[in-house]
């Protein structure tokens, strides 16, 4: 989205390859609608990142557990 300086009011907003004019209100909605849709996809993202460590932490122990101190799983770019 662009604001037009030389007209009060008017936001232009990218639809397929082309902005079109449309008021702050409009464009406040389209932003609010984006915003959450984002933040829905992160929340959805953190949760499938959290499933996944819980797993290779059970996967790690596991490997620990049948061969000791002769494996190494960690990671050396975590620090």
């Amino acid at each position: 989205m662009l604001a037009d300086e030389s007209v009060e009011g008017s936001v232009k907003a990218m639809v397929g390859d082309s902005f079109v004019d449309i008021d702050s209100m409009s464009a406040t909605e389209i932003v609010e609608k984006a915003l959450s849709k984002e933040r829905g996809l992160k929340s959805k993202l953190e949760e499938e990142i959290r499933v996944l460590s819980a797993r290779q932490d059970s996967l790690k122990k596991k490997l620990y557990a049948r061969f000791g101190s002769s494996i190494s799983l960690d990671d050396p770019t975590d620090k």
